[in-house]
């Protein structure tokens, strides 16, 4: 077993711009994940929902120049901010691990029934990608296929456990925003299809039948800004008018806007900024 020694600032320098700069924070957590996940030089890696590439990167440099990360996003060209995901993965392509990287625009489960039945991976990676499906059923079909493409199956998700009080309008945004998302026709958020790790586990073990091979936590995702992000944003006025136009049950509104105010007041008792909840991890083996 062979592993690469993963510097943060050299994989983040691979980022376009702002991402970049966030890319740090976000860099260390990947090598976390990495290393947890033990992935070996020399792999042949999918990664399902690579987004603008910020964990592709890592992956990249975790497998070495014997390697490949074939890097999977359903996202359309434009979508992204600070940078589109097209800008982010033209930029990262032109860059250092360019030549390392695939990157393919197409959704997960029609890229996975497409391919040669003999195309196989030493691991497939799914990096706090599974909130962004549509639903419930799209994991569970994408997870299925995944047993007839690789052995390995390495996945993240926020862990849906707070350690620190700091993370707690976090976990409570997510659920919020959960809550809200399978009223939306065409969500936008980071939460889409709310799923915590027992059930992703339960989905892997039970119904994939995979075993589980190591499972954690990985301390230091509090100085990730998704916290702020997801609070931020459900404590708007964008989300209220949403909740407004979308939910006409009284009794829904009301769950949806008590936990809104949950969030408030969490954060209002805060002396310091918002943080990121705890992300759990885990590595399976298809049998």
């Amino acid at each position: 077993m062979t592993f690469a020694t993963l510097d943060v600032d050299a994989i983040a320098s691979t980022l376009i711009g702002e991402i970049g700069n966030v890319g740090r924070v976000q860099t260390r957590h990947r090598i976390k994940l990495i290393k947890a996940w033990e992935i070996e030089e020399g792999w042949n890696l999918l990664e399902l929902g690579c987004g603008q590439g910020d964990c592709t990167v890592a992956l990249a440099e975790a497998v070495g120049q014997d390697g490949h990360v074939t890097a999977v996003d359903p996202g359309p060209a434009d979508y992204g901010s600070p940078a589109t995901l097209g800008q982010a993965q033209a930029y990262i392509s032109a860059g250092r691990l360019g030549s390392r990287i695939t990157f393919v625009q197409e959704n997960p489960i029609g890229f996975l029934k497409a391919a040669p039945e003999e195309k196989q991976y030493d691991a497939v990676v799914l990096c706090q990608c599974l909130w962004y499906f549509a639903s419930l059923a799209e994991i569970e079909e994408t997870l299925a296929l995944l047993a007839t493409r690789t052995k390995r199956i390495l996945v993240s998700e926020f862990a849906l456990a707070s350690s620190e009080l700091t993370s707690l309008p976090h976990l409570l945004s997510v659920i919020a925003l959960g809550a809200l998302a399978h009223r939306d026709p065409a969500p936008t958020t980071n939460v889409r299809t709310l799923i915590s790790p027992e059930a992703i586990r339960r989905i892997l073990v039970e119904n994939v039948k995979c075993s589980v091979v190591r499972e954690g936590t990985v301390e230091g995702a509090g100085e990730m800004q998704d916290g702020t992000w997801e609070s931020s944003y459900t404590l708007s006025k964008s989300f209220e008018t949403k909740v407004n136009k979308l939910v006409s049950d009284e009794r829904e509104r009301n769950y949806i806007f008590t936990l809104r105010d949950a969030v408030k007041s969490a954060k209002e008792k805060l002396t310091s900024k918002v943080t990121t909840m705890d992300i759990w991890f885990g590595s399976f083996t298809t049998n």
